[in-house]
């Protein structure tokens, strides 16, 4: 049988909706990336030794595959960077005879081959298998638990409570400056503001705030769209075949199924992980008449937002990017309290007077801002320049 018919026949396997049963032959590695796709799907065991997940990528010496490089080949400590293409961040360790410079391990004045970009397999086909966009991640669906437990965090988050998802798609990035430009330009889309608008502010507030905005500055096109009220970023997602995501999806894509804190895990938030307020900010705002609190000592590198996905070592157990920190995100849902009943498909309320906000952004000073399962809200007519949205749609 040649290898085409046979990856093809582990994949209609391992894809099936029936009962468990074991892949075909020794393809494990698209089996195990398939079960999170479908968790009925049994991998069969390797045969022989096992590899470990350097070796399977064929990675050069020294190299490594982690969480933190999302399935490339880095030195030790580095992370995948989608913004550069690359891997980003001095090493830890270098192959004997080599040190280290800049982002590189160099030998005896020569370069040692850099990291080659290996793509984690069956990911992509897989994604558009069930017709994911191309910026956008499939999420597995499945049995998640949702907000948080008494004492570990507000009330609005409890109480905890099982939600049962189906396959969906998600964009990996918030939405970009110039990707809303497009939706503009062909008319299903207003312009984003270039003012806030936020019930309470003085006029002294609006015009200070309002410089912030990203819409009509010619080096935010990498940023994510702020300014947009909640109607703006719901026509955007249907004029482009998708839906802010529910309040459920959303929490689940950022923190998967082991309850985790924060999108990267349970460590606490610092500059290598997201775009929040650190010492950028404070310094920024003193230099403008403002005394702010920071999350973190040092810089994250951005004064407001960022080009999105410049922090790949936050990313979420799916591989979504900036889940925490650059601006807070837009979901589908009015706010409401939750029901400790397990449902599936949970939403929100039929209506309300505000819309749900996850995942902190760029000024935010407190930590517990940034965790999965916090919950911001806001009135569906507010403009912020800390507020943005990502896309969703079905699993087809």
């Amino acid at each position: 049988m040649s290898t085409t018919a046979r990856l093809t026949l582990a994949l209609l396997a391992c894809a099936a909706p029936a009962a468990a049963q074991p892949c075909i032959s020794c393809w494990n590695d698209h089996c195990k990336e398939l079960a999170a796709y479908n968790p009925k799907c049994e991998p069969e065991k390797a045969k022989g030794p096992a590899k470990s997940p350097a070796a399977k990528k064929g990675c050069p010496e020294g190299q490594e595959v982690s969480a933190d490089t999302g399935g490339h080949c880095c030195w030790p400590g580095q992370a995948w960077s989608h913004t550069h293409g690359a891997c980003v961040g001095a090493p830890t360790k270098c192959p004997a005879m080599a040190s280290v410079k800049g982002d590189d391990c160099v030998r005896d004045g020569a370069p040692v081959p850099v990291p080659v970009p290996v793509p984690v397999p069956v990911a992509v086909p897989a994604s558009r298998r069930v017709g994911c966009g191309p910026n956008q991640v499939l999420i597995p669906g499945g049995t998640f638990w949702m907000g948080s437990a008494a004492g570990d965090g507000d009330k609005g988050e409890q109480p905890p409570h099982q939600g049962t998802l189906d396959p969906y798609c998600m964009d990996r990035t918030e939405v970009t400056v110039a990707a809303y430009r497009k939706c503009v330009e062909s008319g299903a889309c207003q312009p984003a503001g270039t003012t806030v608008n936020v019930d309470g502010y003085s006029a002294e507030d609006a015009a200070f705030w309002s410089q912030f905005c990203n819409w009509g500055k010619s080096d935010r096109d990498s940023h994510p769209i702020n300014c947009v009220d909640w109607s703006m970023a719901d026509a955007y997602c249907r004029a482009n075949g998708g839906r802010l995501p529910t309040e459920a999806e959303w929490e689940f894509a950022a923190r998967g199924k082991d309850g985790r804190k924060y999108p990267w895990g349970n460590e606490e938030p610092g500059p290598r992980l997201l775009n929040a307020c650190g010492s950028e900010c404070v310094e920024m705002g003193k230099s403008k008449g403002k005394s702010w609190s920071s999350m973190y000592g040092a810089s994250d590198g951005w004064e407001s937002t960022s080009p999105v996905g410049s922090y790949p070592a936050g990313a979420s157990p799916f591989g979504l990017l900036d889940m925490a920190g650059n601006v807070w995100e837009w979901t589908a849902d009015w706010y409401g309290p939750y029901s400790a009943e397990s449902s599936n498909g949970p939403t929100g309320p039929a209506s309300g007077s505000a819309r749900v906000r996850r995942g902190g952004g760029w000024n935010a000073y407190d930590a517990s801002w940034v965790r999965a399962a916090f919950r911001g809200r806001d009135e569906p007519g507010a403009r912020y320049v800390f507020l943005g949205f990502r896309c969703a749609r079905g699993a087809k």
